[in-house]
């Protein structure tokens, strides 16, 4: 029986956030909302037999009451969603969708500014309950379309073409209309459900997101009623891992409440080392401000690959404190992060049997406050120490949230070219010829070569190695004879990483060489002239020999050294339509939608992360929008500015086209081990300001009206990338079918297992029985950063 396409729906929360969740009444909407024919109003009514409002299947009607467990998920994050981008308040905005900082920092905005910025902005999203085929568990999650109502533009996305209705399994059929989506589905009463995508992201504390990235279901056998494809539908929920957190009735913290007089800190620690037993219970602790988390390799077999200091301030003076590791998972939530006020229940002592100096330190015990945390400003007092790890003579902290960006005062600034400098060129030793003498010569002669190309840094550091600075980074280097690797070793990439860029012209002494390591990934090169020299690389470090390294100006090179320019392969977002899987290319263009930034973890058993967010550009050649997936690239200061309405340039991306009949909207590129990226304030002086592509964007973009721009950028949110496979056979790929499926008794220890930001995609097996469109007004009652209060009920 055909239907006709029924009118929007909505729907409200209930009152009560504690209360068990029950679909409530969906009610149909419009002006000709007397004129829908009777057959479609039977089909509702044959839906929802005890109100015309309500949809739920009669198999939720009859389970409900007799599941074991229900995970119950009541709450819309606004990072999950989209908002319009102000430019006035980018800062306050950028930090709200950048991972949490490792330092307290007087530019980091006080959490009540960011609270008016970013409500929730989205067309509603819909509620659904998923059963278990064995109809004992069931989990409630909330879809979120990804199309924006007041910016479509943003998020076009290819769209089959809608499925005509499908045969009617039970004679049930659910209104197919939301508002931007179509939606045609019909539940199974059968065991053999269908099989549902869920992408899941923890927020941060005991706050999680859950995503439906495709509500196509993949149905184990066929002739069932299903959902046409679509568009992608985001879904999240809330998660409470059942941490328990014991704030209630503290009160407000603040310097009021330190010790009368002196350093409680100090106080503590002395109290300590007098004790016999090395340990104290601190019956009624004072509020302390966290001014730090920071993290450094482990030492020896440790259960963990990582130790955490943690810097405080108790209004008179500043220590820095280690962290147990029963307390780790705390800063892998994000639970104890900077700006926050803390109460330490239980610390030790420890000495540090090869220092002469006193010991530490260790947290054991610590409950975290309520009220908002605070800037470094008027953070002052005794206390300071030299910014190196507390345990195992580590050297350096490491980003808190990966391991591929510089990150504390080793590393330095970019050097400046050299003014003067006498090249003998008699003397220089072209690449060539440098792969038939190396063997033969222990003082190797100069090389004056230019960068081409430059990787990420590849951190390499083990708990059982005693490697003090375990970091490598790889460059592409040339001279009129071809291009060869160098490698910089160790404790030269604090010294030099950030000084030598792309396009610079260095001279080499002292210096090693070795075969090249071939597994390595290589870049695609722009300059197809440059002949690759596959079989050496050149290798820097700090002894054996010590590399000497002088960077030379451009405008004292001389055309008689021959050296090769920088050249690019830009292409347009038309140009994109045509180009194969893994194609390598540049691209430029304007910044029109910035997701949050989320993490990856290298495998299951690792506490490794890759860092990443979603982009969206725009260059003037189609409708349709690059979609980037951007990882770090050892850029910190452009990866966390990236904003709209930024002039963006990315290179040696690849083009994943996973399927030749994926539509247009399908293709994004994703960064390589040797990208580069650069945002408008860092273009001055690239090689690739001249070229052609480049320049036809900049006489683009002087064409458009920035008021009319404006209104179509976008912030935050999620973007549903990769797609979804069109088949569950081709989600699982070569692998079994139990080792890809989730079971619902596992996707509780699966939340709960999540680090702070983490992605991870799961496939479950189940049945959606019930469902309700809530509205925007609604979505917008919640308070932006109050933590989900979800459990699970019986």
């Amino acid at each position: 029986m055909k239907r006709k396409r029924p009118h929007e729906l909505s729907a409200v929360y209930d009152e009560d956030e504690d209360s068990d969740f029950v679909p409530r009444a969906i009610e149909l909407e419009g002006s000709d909302k007397e004129s829908h024919d009777s057959a479609g109003n039977k089909e509702i009514n044959d839906v929802s037999k005890s109100s015309k409002d309500l949809w739920e299947s009669d198999l939720w009607s009859e389970v409900a009451h007799s599941i074991t467990e229900h995970l119950h998920y009541n709450q819309v994050f606004p990072g999950s969603s989209p908002r319009k981008f102000d430019y006035t308040h980018k800062d306050i905005l950028m930090q709200h969708y950048n991972l949490h900082p490792a330092k307290c920092s007087t530019t980091m905005c006080h959490s009540k500014n960011i609270e008016e910025f970013t409500s929730a902005n989205s067309i509603g999203h819909c509620e659904l309950t998923i059963l278990s085929i064995n109809q004992n568990l069931a989990v409630d999650v909330v879809a979120l379309p990804v199309l924006c109502s007041d910016n479509s533009y943003v998020f076009t996305m290819h769209r089959v073409p809608p499925h005509t209705n499908m045969e009617i399994n039970q004679g049930q059929v659910l209104p197919d209309n939301l508002p931007g989506e179509e939606l045609h589905w019909v539940p199974s009463r059968s065991n053999s459900g269908p099989t549902w995508y869920l992408q899941i992201c923890r927020i941060g504390g005991t706050s999680s997101d859950i995503h439906i990235i495709n509500l196509t279901p993949w149905l184990r056998t066929e002739g069932r009623a299903r959902l046409s494809k679509m568009s992608q539908v985001q879904c999240f929920a809330t998660f409470d891992s059942a941490h328990k957190s014991s704030r209630e009735n503290k009160t407000a913290p603040g310097l009021s409440s330190g010790p009368a007089a002196g350093s409680w800190l100090q106080h503590t620690r002395e109290q300590l080392q007098v004790s016999q037993c090395r340990r104290l219970v601190l019956p009624d602790p004072v509020p302390v401000l966290v001014l730090a988390v920071q993290r450094y390799l482990g030492e020896g077999a440790r259960p963990a690959a990582y130790c955490y200091d943690v810097s405080l301030w108790d209004g008179v003076s500043r220590d820095t404190w280690l962290l147990s590791p029963e307390l780790a998972q705390w800063v892998h939530r994000n639970r104890l992060r900077c700006g926050l006020w803390a109460r330490i229940g239980r610390c030790s002592y420890r000495f540090l049997e090869k220092r002469l100096s006193s010991g530490l330190v260790c947290i054991e015990e610590l409950e975290l406050e309520e009220g908002h945390g605070a800037g470094q400003d008027g953070v002052t007092g005794h206390g300071e120490r030299e910014d190196i790890p507390l345990l195992g003579g580590r050297k350096h902290y490491l980003p808190l949230w990966n391991n591929e960006d510089p990150y504390g005062g080793i590393w330095k600034e970019g050097k400046p070219a050299e003014e003067q400098l006498n090249v003998n060129v008699s003397k220089i030793c072209s690449l060539q010829h440098l792969e038939n003498i190396w063997r033969c010569k222990t003082a190797l002669p100069p090389l004056l070569v230019r960068i081409m190309h430059k990787s990420r840094l590849r951190f390499f550091g083990k708990p059982d190695k005693k490697t003090d600075i375990p970091y490598q980074a790889y460059f592409e280097v040339a001279d009129h004879s071809g291009m060869m690797s160098l490698v910089l070793w160790n404790s030269l990439c604090p010294e030099w990483f950030n000084t030598l860029q792309v396009g610079r012209i260095i001279l080499i002494q002292q210096y090693a060489v070795k075969k090249s390591y071939s597994k390595r990934t290589l870049p695609t090169p722009g300059n197809l002239q440059v002949k690759r020299l596959p079989s050496l690389e050149i290798s820097l470090n700090a002894r054996d020999p010590p590399a000497s390294i002088n960077i030379i100006k451009e405008n004292l090179v001389k055309p008689e050294w021959r050296l090769p320019s920088v050249k690019y392969q830009f292409v347009t977002r038309a140009d994109l339509n045509d180009l194969p899987h893994n194609k390598v290319c540049d691209v430029i263009g304007l910044v029109n939608f910035v997701g949050r930034c989320e993490r990856k973890r290298f495998s299951d058993d690792s506490e490794d992360f890759w860092l990443y967010r979603w982009i969206q550009i725009i260059d003037g050649t189609s409708d349709i929008p690059f979609l980037l997936e951007i990882f770090a690239t050892s850029q910190p200061e452009i990866f966390e500015k990236i904003h709209p309405l930024s002039y963006l340039v990315c290179t040696q991306m690849r083009v994943i086209r996973e399927d030749p009949l994926d539509s247009p909207g399908a293709v994004f590129l994703t960064t390589s081990n040797e990208s580069q990226v650069f945002i408008s304030g860092h273009h001055k002086g690239q090689p690739y300001i001249s070229d052609r592509k480049v320049r036809n964007f900049i006489s683009w973009m002087k064409t458009q009206n920035e008021a009319e721009v404006k209104k179509k950028v976008m912030i935050g949110g999620y973007h549903p990338f990769p797609l979804t496979p069109a088949t569950f056979t081709k989600y699982c790929n070569e692998n079994k079918v139990e080792s890809v499926l989730t079971s619902f008794g596992e996707l509780r220890n699966v939340i709960e297992h999540l680090h702070y930001r983490e992605h991870k995609r799961i496939a479950i097996h189940g049945v959606i029985v019930a469902l309700r469109y809530v509205e925007y007004n609604d979505i917008t009652r919640n308070t932006p950063d109050k933590e989900a209060h979800s459990a699970s009920r019986v």
